[in-house]
């Protein structure tokens, strides 16, 4: 199990918390409103692909499966209170080295 010192990660991350808000609900978001196209829509996409068993079908399976995940984080950045269209080295300087830590756990 690794423990990470709420303080120290707060400090790496340097999150503006002013906006940020818990409820005891956990479907308290709704992750349709800022994408046209959910994570669960390019897990059918893949599904369906996938089931066509040709190359090109297995190709589009792969490739709808990995826009489900990056669709889930961009979620995630932004739920967070990133910018997801600008989570790159330039906007976020520190976040390479926060993310390596992190990994190498």
């Amino acid at each position: 199990m690794v423990q990470i010192k709420l303080n120290k990660l707060l400090n790496k991350l340097k999150i503006d918390w002013t906006n940020f808000f818990v409820e005891e609900d956990c479907r308290c978001y709704d992750d349709e409103l800022k994408f046209d196209i959910s994570s669960k829509d390019f897990l059918i996409f893949a599904k369906g692909d996938y089931y066509c068993s040709t190359k090109q079908g297995l190709t589009n399976a792969l490739s709808n499966a990995k826009r489900a995940i990056d669709c889930q984080v961009d979620w995630i950045i932004s739920y967070l209170g990133y910018d997801y269209l600008k989570f790159n080295d330039a906007t976020y300087p520190n976040i390479d080295n926060i993310i390596n830590e992190y990994e190498s756990v």
